[in-house]
């Protein structure tokens, strides 16, 4: 089935529908919107429906996913349904499902989140919720009820480290079937995918490292088990290296690879002390960085359509920040910065 793809043609939709993304100054706008309710008609080009407000932002979020995933396969064509890089790029929102899965259990909801847009059906069996350990098991992730380690993550009131710790696992396994159809592409079709997923991870493998280190004092070698390893690629070492630097002392973060990620500055009366919320930004926009720029220069291959995949789920986290943002009244300057925050002013 690659061997029908366009490069050339696909490369000149990829731009097309990166333009028509709201990104940046065009999910800042929406800030300016007083109620959810107008906000739908803005997106969607309609009214609302008739729904009390946090059932309304429920309903727009998956719309928004089902809507990404539609543009992305109409953009792909047939080689999305028939090529294994495909398949597993867009099992994500089945990864995304199950993680809202274990936040539910967590939080003892009495009914299972809503669907997203399933291009292939969740190997999870819902008719068992909130019995975790039934709906998981025999299936592609029956990992989470056969180890022991996991099996507070699916129990109702699980610990957020208990669901943390699931989440990375389920990373780990979308990346390692990702990078393993990656790895099968043809060179001409595969351009430069695998220095930037390679790039994609080392730095979200960085993020977790310091978020599981200062949220849930976890030490490094509770840590490293959690993050995603490439098979033939090595994505641990910087966020290994970091774990070895002595956190809230600057000097210590001297000579670390991503040392410019790092906040200069302390808060106001305060020693410094690493932001990890500011790493994290920073870290994402790299990755955003890293995506656009690659999109421009792979124009024969697949990479402009990861490049926009990925984009995609810049856009739909910035308008769920706009949605929620909007729905608990915060003020619109607030809202306005967090849907551009890994972006910047990209439009």
């Amino acid at each position: 089935m690659a061997s029908s793809f366009q490069p050339e043609y696909s490369y000149a939709r990829v731009l097309g529908a990166v333009a028509r993304c709201r990104l940046g100054s065009k999910a800042s706008a929406l800030a300016k919107q007083g109620r959810v309710a107008e906000v739908w008609k803005v997106l969607f080009a309609e009214t609302a429906p008739a729904l009390p407000e946090r059932l309304l932002v429920s309903a727009a979020e998956r719309r928004l996913e089902a809507e990404a995933v539609g543009e992305f396969i109409s953009l792909a064509g047939q080689v999305s349904k028939h090529e294994g890089f495909f398949k597993a790029l867009l099992r994500k929102s089945e990864f995304g499902y199950v993680k809202r899965l274990i936040i539910a259990l967590g939080e003892g909801s009495e009914q299972a989140p809503d669907h997203p847009a399933f291009v292939v059906r969740p190997s999870v069996d819902e008719s068992q919720y909130p019995d975790g350990a039934r709906m998981f098991a025999h299936r592609r992730f029956s990992w989470l009820s056969e180890s022991g380690s996991l099996e507070g993550s699916l129990s109702r009131g699980s610990s957020s480290r208990e669901a943390t710790s699931a989440k990375c696992r389920l990373d780990q396994q979308y990346y390692a079937e990702l990078w393993k159809e990656t790895r099968r592409l043809p060179v001409g079709l595969k351009g430069s995918m695998q220095r930037v997923i390679k790039k994609e991870v080392e730095l979200e493998n960085v993020i977790w490292a310091l978020r599981l280190r200062r949220y849930y004092g976890m030490r490094p070698d509770e840590i490293l088990p959690l993050l995603v390893a490439l098979r033939g690629a090595d994505a641990t070492h910087h966020a290994l290296d970091a774990l070895e630097r002595v956190p809230d002392n600057k000097s210590s973060w001297s000579g670390w690879a991503y040392e410019d990620l790092i906040n200069e500055n302390a808060r106001s009366g305060e020693d410094w002390r690493l932001d990890v919320r500011h790493v994290e930004v920073e870290a994402r926009r790299r990755i955003f960085s890293v995506l656009v720029q690659a999109m421009h220069m792979n124009l024969g291959g697949f990479v402009p359509l990861y490049s926009y995949f990925r984009i995609k789920e810049y856009e739909t986290a910035a308008l769920f920040g706009v949605l929620e943002g909007i729905h608990l009244e915060a003020p619109s300057e607030e809202i306005a910065a967090f849907a551009a925050q890994f972006t910047g002013a990209y439009a």
